[in-house]
């Protein structure tokens, strides 16, 4: 950062299974995530934060976080400069020094047992932060323990937590007479200390700015403003991971938008299929459309401007699918043209839309009945 601060970030999945304990808990897309199934609770124990400096004193810890009424979402944090600390054996009835990293991440140690160790040697506990200043925790090492309680069939999700240091205070960029005889929580620090905090996340969002131009790991609501500035509409339908493949390929459909190239690609990366594109002004040139002039005319339309985009799936398409197919066509089609949708049929139908090789395979034995 900028302003000198340093932070620990965990955004990915390997981000929170290193060195730590984790129950209940599973990843989706890199999101930590939660659900009662078993009325249990999830549970996150990590191993110590080194900051390599010897009382440093931590900034602030920070949530990307979805919450509701039926969640409780309860974090601990320790912080120290020693990894040890004193313990009551229960063997001996004597307190005797034991590494606090090696017994938080003991697979042996049951978690609460390691929650009550937090507890008796003097960790803080928040219900439901989302942003902690931490000037009150001093010491090389931090642990941090979130315990995660879901009260119906909701789903917690956390993003990311980012842990910063050291305390950097803007005190100490305002001329000396504003800072002589006051102490680090002094009024005026800590009213400075809103303005320093906004101004920290403002930086951070300039920071990760480029991540909203990366359609790889930029986030749903990025990903669709990117795609308003295309002209393209009802983005919603799209879904994120295939919003992420057309903005790889957006900069070739738009240059070519209108024709039905960009027709033809759209539906490919929606659908995963190449669909069959038929102008009607093509099929007049045709040699025998004289002859079949009413059976063309019925399936490919009488306007030279009805194009026919033709499907060939064994997946269901359903009337809300068929409607999107519609939408995506209609923003990429020349303005005054009509689309003709069709999802071939697997069965041969004279008259109809049947293709040599595309949907005129018999896959079972049936009667043929003429006339």
């Amino acid at each position: 950062m900028a302003s000198g601060t340093k932070y620990f970030l965990l955004n990915h999945q390997n981000d929170w299974s290193n060195n730590s304990v984790i129950e209940n808990i599973y990843f989706e897309d890199d999101t930590l995530k939660f659900k009662n199934t078993s009325g249990e609770k999830g549970v996150y124990i990590s191993s110590a934060f080194d900051s390599l400096k010897s009382e440093t004193v931590w900034n602030r810890l920070r949530f990307d976080v979805n919450l509701s009424q039926d969640m409780l979402f309860k974090v601990k944090i320790y912080s120290s400069d020693r990894l040890t600390v004193s313990l009551i054996d229960e063997k001996t009835g004597k307190y005797t020094e034991k590494n606090l990293n090696n017994l938080m991440m003991d697979k042996n140690t049951d978690s609460n047992k390691k929650l009550e160790i937090l507890d008796y040697i003097g960790a803080k506990s928040y219900d439901n932060p989302t942003d902690i200043v931490m000037h009150t925790f001093k010491g090389r090492y931090i642990w941090i323990a979130i315990e995660i309680f879901c009260y119906n069939d909701e789903i917690f999700s956390m993003n990311k937590m980012k842990l910063e240091f050291p305390r950097i205070s803007f005190i100490n960029y305002l001329p000396q007479v504003y800072s002589k005889g006051q102490e680090k929580d002094s009024f005026l620090s800590r009213f400075l200390a809103v303005f320093q905090s906004i101004y920290y996340d403002l930086e951070d969002d300039i920071d990760n700015i480029p991540k909203m131009f990366a359609p790889n790991i930029a986030n749903k609501e990025a990903l669709e403003w990117l795609t308003s500035w295309f002209s393209v509409e009802d983005s919603y339908i799209w879904g994120e991971d295939k919003l992420r493949k057309l903005l790889k390929n957006i900069m070739e459909i738009y240059r070519m938008k209108g024709t039905s190239y960009s027709i033809s690609k759209m539906i490919e990366l929606y659908m995963g299929i190449k669909p069959i594109i038929i102008e009607q002004f093509k099929v007049t040139e045709n040699d025998y459309y004289s002859e079949c002039k009413e059976n063309i005319e019925r399936l490919y339309g009488e306007s030279n401007y009805t194009f026919s985009v033709l499907i060939n799936t064994d997946k269901e398409i359903g009337s809300d699918i068929y409607a999107e197919l519609l939408k995506i066509i209609e923003s990429c089609k020349p303005l005054d043209s009509i689309c003709n949708l069709v999802i071939l049929n697997n069965k041969i139908y004279l008259d109809h839309h049947c293709y040599l090789g595309v949907n005129s395979y018999i896959t079972q034995n049936e009667n043929i009945v003429l006339g």
